[in-house]
């Protein structure tokens, strides 16, 4: 009987386990714990907050921030309310010292800044064969208009208009008439302190009343009108 020294191999069942070879299965994977997860989402979390957080230290949302504050506040703003005009004057330089109603002839319209004007009573004249604007039938009649300057610069005298019109209110024909006397109106300009007088010649239809009205504007920078009225002595 063999007692299994003479080197044989003992017969019996061999060492439990797999089979070794092709055949065996492979090694089971390791599971992957939710702990791993949860902490590589928590850390790139963790990594954005903390670059938020250096932005927001060196001030690299403050001057958006800032300038939309500043934008939207100007924008709801309200408009701010004009303010009121108020009544409006005339200039001080151009405001007469009389009222709207007709002077007498012979009395003088004066302005705030110096300019004197007088219109003188009206009288009948003859016109000479070269005169211009007169129609044989009516009366021809003339006015001296002398105005003075007050003011401290020169005064264009091409500025000054005269209009004559009858009782009725109906403008009149200007007569011109180179004279004597002559009646051409006033030309050229005038200095500081000067006084100029001319003859403003004007056609009265036949039948007209022996009233005139007399209108003078002098320049362009708001002076309004001065007038005068009054019958015509001798007609």
């Amino acid at each position: 009987m063999a007692d299994g020294t003479d080197g044989s191999t003992p017969s019996g069942p061999g060492p439990s386990g797999p089979p070794s070879g092709p055949l065996s299965d492979p090694p089971p994977r390791r599971p992957v714990k939710k702990w791993t997860l949860l902490a590589v989402l928590l850390g790139g979390i963790g990594l954005v907050v903390g670059v938020v957080g250096i932005l927001m230290g060196a001030g690299a949302f403050d001057s958006g921030v800032r300038g939309t504050g500043e934008s939207a506040g100007a924008a709801t703003l309200p408009p701010s309310a004009p303010r009121s005009a108020g009544p409006t004057t005339p200039p001080a330089s151009t405001a007469p010292s009389a009222g709207d109603g007709p002077h007498a002839f012979g009395e003088p319209q004066k302005y705030a800044d110096g300019i004197e004007v007088t219109v003188s009573a009206p009288k009948t004249f003859s016109p000479s064969q070269g005169a211009s604007g007169h129609k044989a039938g009516n009366r021809a009649v003339i006015v001296d208009v002398a105005v003075r300057n007050g003011t401290d610069k020169r005064l264009d005298l091409g500025t000054v208009v005269v209009r004559g019109r009858d009782a009725e209110g109906r403008e009149l024909a200007s007569v011109f008439d180179a004279g004597p006397p002559p009646v051409l109106g006033l030309q050229g300009s005038l200095l500081s302190g000067r006084k100029a007088v001319a003859a403003y010649g004007f056609d009265l239809p036949a039948g007209s009343a022996n009233e005139l009205d007399m209108e003078v504007s002098i320049g362009f920078d708001g002076r309004p009108s001065a007038f005068w009225s009054g019958p015509i002595p001798g007609a």
